[in-house]
């Protein structure tokens, strides 16, 4: 058997095939990558035209657009590579199907033209006919007859035939033949050189320069990517400060050498840091170039430590083209990898026992996290965090939250003035509701016994009277609504007095009720803010009528007035001017209050309180009213069409309430006729508002309630509650 032999592909037949596979397993995958990518690109480009378009959101959006600056060329050329490698692979497929196959089987009965299994007597018939043409002798092809004959000696000779049928050979076992496919070219004199050149640049320059490139910038990092100087910086602070604060951890932080030219190429040197940094620093506290450490005084540390403190403090930066924006960004991107290094090397030196750190120093590591996290100091309020909300916010917030205190504060102080206590048990109409019931019945029938007296005594306020669920008909507690009628009748004060003054002093906020804004006018919205969420807290606590229902709709309409003035930064002057009706309510809670201290209705204190009610009802409500409908009106065209819709329902709300308030006074003066004037209470010389429960009888209003005002000799026939109403 002959030795083994290896052969190029000196046509090229298989090279096509072998160039055709391994082309096809990098262009198949590359070309789902890339694809799918471009469609997920466009998609993310529409839904972004649907996104939140605050500058916040929108700033984040151009600074991740801003890294990818030639995103729209670069994918045109990897569309336009793709078209052009996926030609070439079908070219490429074209010229494989072309492709002859020139390898043929050795067949005898072929050559002879024989069918397979023909006998050998056919075999010897066609090797003499065919003899006779090709026989060099007689004109014929000399190789040709020598296929020939191999052919009959295979088909007749038995050795030779069973040669064929073992190997395929009449003349058995041949020398084994490896093809490689590559043109025979590539080992030729004329270009061996040149792909031995190719081998060398590739295997013995490029490859070894990656390699060094790669692994003299790995072995400048840690695993976690930080660089080893760094953390030799980290683990010399850590070892020489054990016990750092948060303000010493961001200076130690601000000294990384990432942040340093010298050591990171990406970092920018600019002249206007010269400038633009000193300045940024006059706006911070805590942050001085006065230190003599190395390497925290020198100047990438300092820009670095001054970006880290605006951040936290969030204060806008001013720069040419964004460039402090774009600095702080790039310390942020990095700042919590280098917290975890130094929380691993303070792990580090603890476990080794080289320094005792003490537990405050890991404690202050994880909280440095959240903090530029949330971009908020620990000392700040965590409110922050949320979309929207600044200092500005929540100084107004605080505000509210004083006014609120203030008036709750004022509240039992009224009550401890006028009852002798700060407070008592929760008022249950049900079983207040019961008794006058009970009481009723019993002087009906005049059942006087000692017994039935003892029952009515033993009944609590938790046996409710299934006939008593009548709200409109319940009573309120007496003194409750005393001490909250007083409360009110501060607020009003204070409130119609701070708005007049204030349209008296800001001309402007007459002239302009939309866009000016002065600090006075918005105290005076906190304040009445401050207020109308303590008593809408009193009356869900309190008011056990169906009155309370009025009220919460006002309170809530003056809220919802309120915060869309602070929400839009306009409007202010429309609810200073609406204020202006806190002055008919200094009347119209005094009226209230001498209903509730029973004064008749013919003293002469009672008529001056009730014409000054009716005088400034007049011009304070119905007038205001009147002019804000009108404001309303005319202001359509001007603002925008929500606002405007938002503005005119707050205003038609408090429009119609100031009707039904018109409305109930002049039936409670007796200007709509005596048949609705309401009844005043019956002469008495003393009235005791510190009574007890209260046991007279209760007769129902058509439109209020009333209240059974004790006195020495009994009960006063019912104080109307006509005036106990909103106010503005």
């Amino acid at each position: 058997m002959g030795r083994a032999s290896f052969e190029y592909d000196e046509v090229g037949n298989t090279f096509y095939y072998v160039l055709v596979s391994f082309y096809a397993i990098i262009l198949f995958p590359v070309s789902y990558y890339c694809l799918p990518g471009g469609a997920k690109t466009e998609t993310e480009d529409v839904i972004n035209e649907h996104e939140c378009q605050c500058d916040g959101c929108d700033r984040k959006r151009r600074q991740k657009a801003a890294h990818q600056p030639w995103r729209r060329t670069k994918k045109i050329i990897k569309f336009s590579v793709l078209v052009i490698a996926w030609a070439i692979f079908l070219l490429i497929v074209k010229k494989t199907t072309e492709i002859e196959n020139t390898h043929k089987d050795y067949d005898p009965y072929q050559i002879l033209g024989l069918d397979h299994g023909a006998d050998e007597k056919a075999i010897k018939k066609a090797w003499r006919d065919m003899s006779k043409i090709h026989h060099p002798d007689r004109g014929g092809d000399a190789e040709y007859f020598d296929k020939i004959a191999k052919a009959h000696q295979a088909l007749t000779d038995k050795e030779a035939r069973e040669n064929w049928d073992k190997y395929g050979n009449p003349d058995g076992p041949q020398a084994t033949t490896f093809g490689i496919a590559l043109p025979k070219w590539l080992v030729s004199k004329e270009y061996g050189l040149w792909v031995l050149a190719f081998y060398g640049l590739i295997f013995m320059v490029i490859m070894p320069t990656v390699v060094g490139i790669w692994w003299y910038n790995s072995i400048k990092y840690s695993v976690d990517k930080v660089l080893l100087d760094t953390t030799r910086l980290y683990y010399y602070f850590i070892h020489r400060t054990p016990r750092m604060e948060i303000g010493r951890m961001i200076a130690v932080l601000s000294g990384s050498f990432e942040f340093s030219k010298q050591y990171n190429a990406e970092v920018v040197e600019r002249e206007s840091d010269d400038i633009e940094v000193p300045r940024l620093m006059k706006m911070l506290t805590g942050v001085n170039d006065k230190g003599k450490e190395q390497p925290l005084s020198q100047s990438y540390a300092l820009k670095a430590r001054i970006l880290m403190h605006a951040y936290l403090s969030r204060l806008p930066l001013e720069s040419r083209d964004g460039a402090l924006d774009k600095d702080q960004a790039y310390i942020v991107t990095r700042i919590l990898r280098l917290i975890e290094e130094m929380t691993t090397c303070s792990q580090n030196l603890l476990a080794y026992q080289q320094v005792r750190i003490p537990i405050e120093m890991f404690d202050n590591l994880l909280r440095l996290q959240p903090m530029f996290v949330q971009a908020l100091w620990q000392k700040n309020s965590p409110l922050l965090q949320l979309p929207h909300i600044t200092d500005f916010h929540l100084q107004h917030l605080r505000k509210v939250l004083i006014s609120f205190a203030f008036f709750r504060a004022l509240q039992f102080i009224v009550r401890w003035y006028l009852f002798g206590k700060w407070t008592w048990p929760t008022f249950n109409f049900f079983g207040l509701r019961n008794r006058n019931n009970n009481q009723q019945e019993r002087n009906e029938c005049g059942n006087d016994q000692p017994e039935a007296q003892d029952l009515n005594e033993g009944r609590t306020e938790a046996d409710p009277d299934p006939d008593s669920r009548d709200l409109s008909a319940i009573p309120p507690n007496k003194k409750w609504r005393i001490s909250n009628e007083c409360v009110s009748l501060i607020h009003s004060v204070i409130s119609g007095l701070w708005a007049a003054y204030a349209l008296l002093y800001y001309k402007d906020l007459v002239q302009d009720l939309l866009y000016f804004r002065c600090e006075a006018a918005i105290n005076l919205i906190l304040m009445s803010t401050g207020y109308l969420l303590h008593d809408l807290l009193d009356l869900l606590v309190n008011e056990q009528s169906a009155r309370i229902i009025e009220l919460l709709y006002h309170h809530v309409v003056v809220l919802g007035a309120f915060a869309v003035t602070m929400f839009f930064n306009r409007f202010l002057g429309v609810v200073v001017f609406g204020l202006l009706m806190e002055l008919n309510s200094i009347f119209l809670h005094s009226r209230s209050l001498l209903n509730l201290y029973g004064v008749d209705k013919k003293n002469p204190s009672f008529r001056i309180i009730a014409l000054l009610n009716m005088v400034t009802l007049f011009a304070f409500r119905l007038c205001v009213s009147a002019y804000l409908l009108y404001f309303a009106v005319n202001s359509i065209s001007y603002i925008p069409w929500y606002q405007a819709l938002i503005n005119g329902v707050l205003i038609l709300s408090l429009a119609i309430t100031n009707s039904v308030l018109t409305y109930r006074l002049l039936a409670a003066d007796g200007l709509l006729g005596t048949k609705r004037e309401r009844r005043s209470p019956a002469a008495t010389n003393v009235t005791n508002v510190e009574s007890g429960p209260l046991t007279g009888e209760i007769v129902d209003d058509q439109d209020h309630h009333t209240i059974g005002v004790q006195t020495g000799s009994g009960t006063v026939p019912l104080v109307e509650d006509a005036t106990q109403t909103v106010s503005t």
